[in-house]
């Protein structure tokens, strides 16, 4: 399981905590992802057991996103226990120190993107 199917869960569990409805356009937009990345990753994690697709509850045209792991089993509440702790950390930050930690994270990842990083010659 990669980073971003971890993302979509927490995203996922979060939302049924608060029994809110997560669209997949929503999922899309929490993870900052093309919507074709994100029926890639909706699928995959649908075949390994840990959403299903559902109809919204007001929109009968859309979906919302029901992760399998209730509230009651071990992983969910593991996930929701490191979630909130680590959600906790975050809103802690001043702005200034979230905007500088943003800065950070975003300067490391461009470091080492290989999308744009010179090919060594084989």
């Amino acid at each position: 399981m990669n980073d971003t199917d971890l993302s979509a869960l927490a995203h996922l569990l979060q939302a049924d905590h608060e029994d809110r409805a997560l669209r997949p356009i929503d999922l899309s937009r929490l993870l900052n992802i093309s919507t074709a990345s994100t029926t890639t990753l909706i699928d995959r994690l649908e075949k390994s057991g840990h959403l299903t697709r559902g109809a919204h509850p007001t929109d009968k045209r859309a979906l919302v996103l029901i992760p399998t792991m209730g509230e009651n089993t071990d992983v969910y509440r593991t996930f929701s226990v490191v979630y909130q702790r680590m959600l906790a950390v975050a809103q802690s930050l001043t702005p200034t120190e979230a905007e500088t930690v943003s800065k950070f994270l975003g300067q490391m990842t461009a470091a080492i993107d290989t999308e744009g990083a010179p090919h060594s010659p084989a």
